[in-house]
C-alpha cells in the first residue's frame, strides 16, 4: 500500500458492512476533478474488497463527470442542482427550485436503490442528495478534503453519522466525536506518477484534467 493511499483500508473498513451480502453505496459530489476523483478511488477499493458491491454515483450531469464515471463502470444518476448564493439573484431562485426538484428525485432514487450508506463529498449535487438521505434514514458520511469546510459540508455535518477529513484532527478548531482523520485518496492509476515516463504522465493527467507537477 502507498504512501498515499494507505487510507483506503479505513474507508472501506467506515463504509462497508461485513454482513450485508449486497451492498449497495452512493456516492455524490460537486462536478470537479476535486470531488470526483477521491470517489472513484473510494470505489475502487471498496470494489476490491466486496466485489458484488453495487455503487451509484449521483451527479449534477456534467459532461466529464459522466465520461470519467461511466468509464469506470460506476452507475450514473444525474441529480438537477445549483449553488445557492447568499445575495439573492434571479439565478438563485431559479437554483432553488432545481436543487428542490433535485431533493425529491433523490429521494425517488433512494427509496428505488435502497443503498447502505450515503458518502457525500460536497459540491451543490451533494446538498439534496444528503438531505434526502436523513430523512430517509440511510446512514450519511460526508468527507472534506480541505481545512476550511464548503457550504455544503458545513449544511450535511449537522446531519451526518462520520465526517472524514483530509488532515489530520488538530487542523479543525470545531472538531468532535464524528470526526475521523482518514486522508485523501487517489485512484491507484495515480501511483504510476512516481515511475513513469513524462510522455505517459501528461496523457495520464490529461485525461484526468489535472496538473501532474502540482499532485
Amino acid at each position: 500500500m502507498s504512501r498515499i493511499n494507505r487510507h483506503l483500508p479505513m474507508f472501506c473498513s467506515i463504509m462497508t458492512n461485513p454482513n450485508s451480502h449486497s451492498l449497495k453505496i452512493v456516492l455524490t459530489g460537486g462536478g470537479t476533478a476535486g470531488h470526483i476523483i477521491p470517489l472513484l478511488a473510494i470505489a475502487e477499493s471498496i470494489k476490491q474488497k466486496s466485489p458484488t458491491a453495487r455503487i451509484f454515483y449521483f451527479g449534477g450531469g456534467g459532461e466529464f463527470e459522466k465520461k470519467l464515471l461511466k468509464e469506470q463502470g460506476v452507475n450514473y444518476l444525474i441529480i438537477p442542482s445549483g449553488p445557492l448564493h447568499r445575495i439573492f439573484s434571479v439565478e438563485t431562485f431559479f437554483n432553488f427550485f432545481k436543487s428542490f426538484f433535485g431533493f425529491l428525485k433523490s429521494l425517488f432514487c433512494l427509496i428505488k436503490i435502497r443503498p447502505d450508506v450515503v458518502l457525500a463529498k460536497g459540491g451543490f449535487v451533494a446538498l439534496p442528495v444528503g438531505k434526502a438521505s436523513w430523512i430517509l434514514g440511510i446512514k450519511l458520511i460526508i468527507h472534506e478534503s480541505d481545512v476550511a469546510f464548503g457550504l455544503t459540508n458545513r449544511i450535511l455535518a449537522i446531519f451526518s453519522r462520520k465526517i472524514l477529513v483530509g488532515f489530520p484532527l488538530d487542523a479543525y478548531p470545531k472538531m468532535n466525536q464524528k470526526f475521523i482523520y482518514t486522508g485523501n485518496p487517489l485512484p491507484n492509476i495515480f501511483e504510476e506518477k512516481i515511475n513513469t515516463s513524462s510522455t505517459k504522465k501528461k496523457k495520464l493527467f490529461d485525461k484526468w484534467r489535472l496538473s501532474a507537477d502540482k499532485i
